[in-house]
């Protein structure tokens, strides 16, 4: 059980690491944080994020993400 799980936190843990661009859910992922402190971080401006279209939807592209983490 324990290395299936293992298995599955480095398929996606891969699959992150391949997309430019982030959803929330994603990003909070990708930085180990949760959605809630996200949202809040994006609410406050303190990271970089996007909205295509002008939409409620954000994304994060994983190369601003890293910039801004180091």
């Amino acid at each position: 059980e324990e290395m299936k799980q293992l298995s599955e936190q480095v398929a996606e843990k891969l699959k992150l690491d391949s997309k430019k661009m982030l959803t929330t859910e994603e990003a909070a992922k990708y930085m180990g944080i949760k959605k809630q402190t996200l949202y809040r971080m994006t609410m406050l401006r303190k990271i970089p994020y996007y909205k295509p279209g002008g939409g409620r939807k954000c994304l994060f592209r994983r190369d601003d993400l890293d910039r801004w983490m180091t």
